[in-house]
């Protein structure tokens, strides 16, 4: 018996699948309602106030209420189940939730000024191989829950481990501080989320739903684009995992970095360390009013140069937010 046997064995000895219910509880939660609007708008707010004070607390808090995992488990279905509406519908509001939580948090921000890159927000803009693979067994878990009662009693642990809004908020903090690094690596993260749920998720319910002869070829090439989606994403992230690699095997150099950068601005603090293969990203805090010299950047690299014995591009963001002394 070939694995994929084994795993269609398993499931159907093992899960029930009642397809009005299923439908039905899809239908219901993964539809732009008001109740939808409002828990994603909600937890919006919460995961981005969250990161912005550095509060895992709250931002757990809006990961349990966020409904952001439903339009994901619609585009499955609508996979599974050759349902052109239903994947149409799914996919418009995934694309359309992402906007909401992009604008909601930019504009939040915005509004608060808050210019603080937080642990909680740094942690998320470096995504490897490693949160592909968490994504992925999170996946699972939130296709399951669509079929059993008490794995849908774990749903908050779900919601937590699959981690798709803060990511996604991250991208929103970045675009309003105008930080690309930032932006581009929340919203990296986001996706690598939402590809693996997806293609677990249609996995899983492919497996479990049957349908008629026709819908097969619907399938196959679902399955193959969503496929197409995992190796793509994996591709980066197999890159940042390496980096990743060479950054921890080197602890001497990036402590030697935050030195000559805390050096040559007086009472500066660095939040944020990324060294690439060829380049240094650094965010610093300044106190307000500190005088900038226009030749911070090429000072600084040149400095590196000489203490590193390598030539790095330096990416230095700087932010002008500690009290001055």
């Amino acid at each position: 018996m070939s694995l994929y046997n084994r795993f269609d064995y398993f499931l159907h000895k093992h899960v029930t699948v009642d397809h009005k219910n299923l439908y039905e509880t899809i239908d219901d939660n993964a539809r732009l309602s008001p109740t939808y609007l409002f828990l994603l708008i909600s937890a919006t707010i919460l995961a981005t106030l969250g990161l912005l004070l550095n509060s895992s607390a709250v931002i757990i808090g809006s990961m349990v209420i966020a409904p952001f995992t439903w339009p994901i488990l619609r585009i499955a279905y609508g996979i599974a189940t050759a349902d052109y509406s239903s994947l149409l519908r799914g996919i418009r509001l995934l694309i359309v939730s992402i906007g909401i939580i992009l604008v909601v948090s930019f504009v939040l921000v915005k509004i608060l000024s808050l210019t603080t890159l937080t642990d909680q927000i740094t942690n998320r803009t470096a995504p490897t191989i490693l949160d592909l693979i968490i994504a992925l067994v999170a996946g699972s878990i939130a296709a399951f829950t669509l079929f059993s009662k008490k794995i849908s009693q774990a749903s908050a642990g779900v919601a937590i481990a699959a981690s798709l809004l803060p990511p996604m908020c991250v991208g929103g903090i970045g675009l309003a501080l105008g930080v690309p690094d930032v932006t581009i690596g929340g919203i990296l993260l986001s996706v690598t989320n939402i590809v693996a749920i997806l293609f677990m998720a249609t996995l899983i319910l492919i497996s479990l739903i049957k349908t008629h002869a026709e819908a097969i070829s619907v399938r196959r090439l679902g399955i193959f684009i969503v496929s197409i989606l995992v190796i793509m994403i994996s591709i980066p992230l197999f890159f940042l995992f390496s980096q990743y690699l060479e950054k921890i095997a080197q602890p001497d150099e990036q402590a030697t970095v935050e030195k000559i950068l805390t050096q040559e601005i007086s009472g500066s603090f660095v939040q944020s360390v990324h060294i690439d293969p060829d380049t240094i990203r650094a965010i610093i805090l300044v106190p307000q009013g500190t005088f900038i010299s226009p030749t911070i950047r090429q000072d600084t690299q040149s400095d590196l140069a000489l203490k590193l014995g390598k030539i790095y591009t330096l990416n230095l963001h700087l932010v002008q937010e500690l009290p001055a002394q």
